[in-house]
């Protein structure tokens, strides 16, 4: 929940994903901890699962377990954790999009609250976002002993679930002002909630 007791006067909402990057941060986090090589022989072993996901024979949460548990269950959290802060430092800098961090500055210097919202686990976009007291809601990994099982526990981050979330953050206390930006039909329900909503603002056309 938010620290404040009252609602900010105006709330940007971002999403993560495609939104203030180039590409989907589990992919690359994925790629990150296993390496190129290992990386490719995963993809040939899920080729089956993924294409289901394409053809929308795969739910969404199924596939993204499926890619976890593959890449990245088994491991600590705590081996895990310090992979996502050199991610954060050597791998995200080159994926977001300059007019999104432009538009954080901008919002910063106008004194709006912020908040990150994403389907990607907040393991690997807490590290960014703390470094700009960017609070984020995501998708959360279930850990068994210490050790990732690959799998959510409780709902993944996306679609209606991002309101629910957010208004669950906001203690009832919704802003004057909410503006949103998001990049995907996981957004539709957040750009819906909000007062002001930017679809793909930062695309080069």
């Amino acid at each position: 929940m938010m620290s404040s007791t009252q609602a900010p006067d105006t709330l940007a909402v971002f999403d993560f994903d495609g939104t203030l990057t180039t590409q989907d941060s589990m992919l690359a986090f994925c790629h990150y901890v296993v390496g190129p090589r290992n990386y490719a022989l995963g993809l040939l072993r899920l080729a089956p699962l993924l294409l289901g996901f394409k053809f929308r024979l795969v739910s969404n949460v199924r596939a993204k377990e499926a890619f976890m548990s593959a890449f990245l269950g088994g491991r600590s959290i705590e081996e895990l954790e310090r992979y996502a802060q050199r991610f954060c430092e050597e791998v995200l800098p080159t994926i977001l999009r300059p007019g999104g961090l432009a538009a954080i500055d901008a919002h910063k210097a106008s004194g709006h609250e912020l908040l990150l919202i994403t389907a990607s686990l907040e393991l690997w976009v807490k590290p960014w976002a703390s470094n700009r007291q960017i609070p984020v809601l995501g998708s959360v990994g279930e850990y068994s002993n210490g050790i990732f099982t690959g799998k959510l526990t409780g709902n993944n981050c996306h679609g209606p679930e991002k309101v629910l979330r957010l208004q669950a953050w906001l203690g009832g206390k919704r802003p004057a002002r909410v503006i949103a930006y998001g990049d995907s039909l996981g957004d539709k329900e957040l750009l819906a909630y909000a007062d002001e909503a930017f679809f793909k603002p930062w695309r080069v056309k």
